[in-house]
């Protein structure tokens, strides 16, 4: 028995998401940048299914979509005074609604008692239950009336109230406290159209109470932010607090003997009392001295509160200790306190699963940000030993999934790509909403050698792509040193470098394939590559730009623009594709040409009309500087120093360039540049930051 989906709708980013779930035993990793909708979809199973949950849900939390319609039929009612009955039905269906659908599957092998209540479809080859939580406006008609109440009262000319604008919000504020109505309901299939039905949801619609609800789904929350510290001023005693928690867990199960422990806390009190008696029998006796009759009023006395049940409060420390004594919990950095802690907390909730009467159909455990003040090996570790470590507790034959929102790379290189699921917000008609991208679904698409090189780049050198605002892909060491710079040169015209760049190493030979995958989760993205220009009739070996047929030997331009190049040159179309893309097609192309989707392609063009393009960065980037590069001649560290040393004129410059720069070592030279000040961006990396910044 396990979850399949769960579908959101109206709260907050999440206007309208679908998301599918890994399955038992195994890890659901929510990814994407800040502010795109992972912590609202952690909130709002909180919010409908814990077990302290409550109508805790605001006007805030409905989306901008549904703010912006009941505001729009809002003000047709403010403005039509005779005409205002006929915006009732629009008004009503514009009416706030937040809604979390969640559906199940189990095996035959199954018991479905724990989904009894939810089960509408009885067919024997369908074994799926559908839940629906909801949260709508309350007695809506008497709403619309209100409101119309509350215009006209501060329409009236002879109002005190005339100056007074109307404001739906405001007016809803008002009534927040029974404003909004929780239900939980079984759906017969997925289909049902239940949303924005107020009180009458139609047919396939059941309603249910919460605790059938209960015997479906449990939920537990490991939040991020932790009530511990690493100072001395730590007096939460967040562990502490967090092991007397899972004390009380163990020992309440009937298993536990008890009896040692119930008959020491007996011996304690007894002490207790005697003490007691002594020392507050003087101030008890002096109380008749008051008038206070003991012959009439009950007798007063003190006695030991200390019970079995509360004994652990207050009274249990973490300590660490090593040959040389013990020390209070604070002593321990923050990382392995987060590391405790989760473990605990995890095992609290796993022990109270284990133990339940009766156990929910499905279990799901969401952990927030687990990477908190860990270092990246314990990251790893972390997330590629939590579902063995389920299983280690006895629940092989219980269902439990987990649910991890993450801003860590490493994490999602251990898990492997199956389980991630993107958050991202895009603008739909000036409204922000989030999308949810099943990079399952992206991967299954790839050809395996693709997959296979994308799993392993990313096993190797964690990627950050899916927390980044945008992406560059570069060729090699020497712009990932440059990028930085190069961004901080283009913030005079642009807020570029103050947005989340991820910067990918991947060379001209692999960066095509990454296409589909950054196509698939629709982050905006530079792809920076040589021209690579090479001689068709020397073996394809390197050559200048101008060379008359020069063709590329870039696989990554090969890959993106051999299909464009054919259909525009039918000649050509028998001709291997690897002769065929020529520098000269490349250099023609106009810049909308070189956008696919939602990426750029950047490679050298001319810096002027009087020069050719260079081939490599460094040779356009020696072509774009050319008086500064002869100006500081003297001033080089690399080996460049050695080949311009006799260049006095920029003619002269521009003519060895091509040799210059492939004789140079291209690292020693970005630190060069690293140097040099007020130098220019070559023109190809340019014009594609500028594309970029306007994403």
């Amino acid at each position: 028995m396990r979850i399949e989906s769960a579908r959101i709708r109206g709260y907050r980013l999440l206007d309208d998401i679908s998301i599918s779930f890994q399955g038992n035993n195994k890890e659901t990793i929510i990814v994407g940048p800040n502010n795109s909708g992972k912590t609202s979809f952690v909130e709002i199973f909180y919010k409908f299914l814990s077990v302290d949950r409550g109508n805790s849900f605001t006007l805030d939390d409905i989306s901008s979509s549904q703010r912006k319609k009941l505001k729009t039929v809002a003000e047709k009612i403010e403005q039509d005074i005779d005409g205002r009955e006929q915006y009732k039905e629009e008004f009503l269906k514009s009416l706030p609604e937040i809604s979390l659908q969640i559906m199940f599957s189990y095996d035959d092998g199954d018991s479905s008692l724990p989904l009894a209540d939810l089960i509408r479809n009885l067919d024997k080859d369908n074994n799926y239950a559908h839940l629906v939580c909801r949260v709508f406006v309350d007695k809506q008609e008497k709403i619309f009336k209100e409101y119309i109440d509350y215009i006209s009262s501060r329409k009236s000319i002879n109002s005190i109230n005339e100056s007074l604008e109307c404001d739906i919000f405001k007016f809803l504020q008002r009534r927040s406290n029974s404003l909004f109505k929780l239900e939980y309901a079984a759906l017969e299939n997925e289909e049902v159209d239940y949303y924005k039905k107020g009180n009458n949801p139609g047919l396939g619609y059941e309603k249910i109470e919460y605790l059938a609800v209960k015997k479906a789904i449990s939920c537990s929350f490991i939040y991020a932010q932790n009530k511990f510290d690493d100072t001395a001023k730590d007096v939460g005693h967040g562990l502490s607090k967090s092991f007397q928690k899972y004390y009380k867990t163990v020992v309440s199960n009937d298993d536990f003997d008890t009896n040692s422990v119930e008959q020491g806390i007996n011996s304690i009190s007894k002490v207790h009392d005697e003490q007691y008696k002594n020392i507050f029998s003087s101030i008890i006796g002096d109380l008749g001295k008051f008038g206070y009759n003991s012959n009439i009023l009950p007798t007063l006395k003190v006695v030991s509160s200390i019970r079995f049940d509360n004994f652990m409060d207050g009274n249990a420390k973490v300590m660490y200790s090593d040959e040389f004594g013990e020390f209070s919990e604070s002593h321990n950095g923050l990382g392995y306190s987060k590391l405790i802690y989760t473990v605990l907390q995890l095992s609290f909730f796993l022990e109270n699963i284990k133990n339940s009467e009766p156990v929910a159909g499905t279990n799901l455990i969401f952990i927030e940000e687990p990477e908190a003040h860990l270092h990246p090996q314990m990251q790893e570790i972390f997330i590629k030993y939590v579902s063995q470590f389920i299983e280690d507790k006895g629940l092989r034959d219980i269902s439990v999934q987990i649910v991890i929102t993450t801003h860590s790379s490493h994490i999602i290189a251990e898990s492997g790509f199956s389980g991630i699921r993107y958050f991202r917000v895009k603008a739909h008609k000036d409204i922000l909403k989030s999308e949810v991208k099943d990079m399952n679904m992206c991967f299954s698409r790839l050809e395996p050698s693709d997959r296979k090189f994308l799993e392993k780049y990313m096993q190797l050198r964690p990627c950050d792509m899916f927390f980044a605002d945008k992406v560059i892909m570069i060729e090699g060491a020497t712009e990932r040193l440059l990028m930085p710079l190069m961004l901080k040169k283009m913030s005079d015209n642009s807020q570029i470098d103050r947005e989340y760049i991820s910067i990918i190493e991947a060379g001209g030979a692999h960066a095509f394939k990454f296409k589909e995958m950054l196509e698939f989760i629709g982050v905006p993205t530079l792809i920076i590559t040589d021209i690579d220009s090479g001689d068709p009739e020397k073996n394809r070996s390197k050559c200048r730009t101008d060379l008359d047929g020069a063709i590329t030997t870039n696989s990554t331009l090969n890959r993106l623009f051999t299909e464009m190049f054919i259909n525009e040159n039918h000649s050509v179309k028998n001709k291997k594709y690897k002769d065929n893309l020529t520098v000269k097609y490349l250099q023609g192309l106009a810049a909308e040409k070189k956008v696919f989707m939602n990426i750029r392609v950047a490679y050298q063009i001319p810096e002027n009309e009087k020069y050719p393009a260079g081939r490599s960065f460094e040779e356009a980037f020696i072509k774009a500087n050319l008086p500064i590069i002869i100006a500081e001649k003297n001033n080089f560290e690399s080996n460049i120093k050695s080949k311009i040393k006799d260049i006095d004129n920029q003619e002269k410059l521009v003519e060895d360039s091509y040799e210059i720069s492939n004789s140079i070592d291209k690292t020693d030279f970005a630190f060069d540049i690293l140097m040099l000040e007020d130098w220019s961006i070559p023109k190809y990396i340019k014009e594609g930051l500028e594309w970029l910044n306007q994403q």
